[in-house]
C-alpha cells in the first residue's frame, strides 16, 4: 500500500513539474524556474525514498519509478529532468532519511553552482532555500546516511 501511495505522490509531483513549465523547452532557466524545477524534483526524490527506503542514485531512477510509459516519457523530457541529467542540478544520491543526522541540514538536490557561488538548495526536510557557498559548505554532506552500493 505504501508503494502505491508513493507512486501516486510521484505522479502528482510529475504533474506539478509539467505545470511549472517542465515541458516548456523555451524556459529561460531563471531562478524562479529553477526553484520550481528543484521543488518538483525534491518531491520526486521523497516519493522515490518512500518506495525504496533511500533516495534515488540518478535521474534514471526517478524515471524508472513511473510505470506508465507516457508519463515516463513526459517526465524524461521535462525541463526539470533535463537539468538534472545535464548536470545543471546535482542530486545527492542514495540518502536514507532515517540515518541522516538532521534532514534540515542535509542537501538532496542543488544547483551545480552552489558550492562555489551559492544558489538554490533542496534540503531533506523538503525546504528549498537560497544559500551562500559558505552556508552550503556547513551542511551535512549526507555521507553517513548514504545507502551502500550493491
Amino acid at each position: 500500500m505504501i508503494r502505491i501511495r508513493s507512486v501516486f505522490c510521484f505522479v502528482a509531483v510529475l504533474v506539478m513539474a509539467v505545470g511549472f513549465g517542465g515541458c516548456n523547452s523555451s524556459s529561460t532557466g531563471g531562478s524562479a524556474s529553477n526553484k520550481d524545477d528543484l521543488q518538483a524534483l525534491g518531491g520526486a526524490y521523497h516519493a522515490y525514498h518512500d518506495s525504496h527506503g533511500q533516495g534515488p542514485k540518478s535521474a534514471d531512477d526517478l524515471i524508472d519509478m513511473l510505470t506508465d510509459s507516457a508519463k515516463k516519457e513526459e517526465f524524461a523530457n521535462s525541463v526539470a529532468c533535463k537539468k538534472l541529467k545535464s548536470g545543471e542540478f546535482v542530486l545527492n544520491p542514495g540518502i536514507q532519511f532515517r540515518k541522516a543526522k538532521d534532514l534540515g541540514n542535509t542537501p538532496i538536490l542543488y544547483e551545480k553552482k552552489v558550492p562555489s557561488e551559492g544558489g538554490l538548495v533542496v534540503l531533506g526536510d523538503a525546504v528549498t532555500k537560497t544559500m551562500t557557498a559558505a552556508e552550503f559548505k556547513k551542511l551535512d554532506s549526507g555521507d553517513e546516511a548514504r545507502a551502500e552500493s550493491k
